[in-house]
């Protein structure tokens, strides 16, 4: 189930998703981001989504903010995803796998 590389890293700081990233990149990305929106609960009170939101004020850059907001969501949805089955997980993906 791990790849070597994995076994050495708690399972709390990673998420078992494919984080957006440039075509033909594929063989370089492991399938595990960093859980960052974990980080952000475990030390602060205010919602990650609201800060988000206040942040996200140009257009040209509205992608990235909608997609950190999904990718939490995603993050607090799966927060024990170590200790389920597969088939019980949820699942994220960005606008960019979408093809925005």
């Amino acid at each position: 189930m791990w790849p070597p590389f994995l076994r050495e890293i708690d399972p709390r700081l990673v998420l078992p998703v494919v984080p957006p990233h440039k075509p033909g990149t594929d063989s370089r990305v492991s399938g595990y981001s960093l859980d960052w929106p974990r980080r952000w609960r475990e030390k602060r009170a205010e919602s990650l989504a609201d800060t988000l939101r206040k942040m996200n004020t140009a257009e040209q850059y509205r992608k990235y903010y909608v997609n950190a907001e999904r990718f939490a969501e995603a993050s607090a949805a799966n927060q024990d995803w170590h200790n389920r089955r597969p088939s019980r997980r949820t699942g994220y993906r960005s606008n960019s796998d979408a093809g925005d």
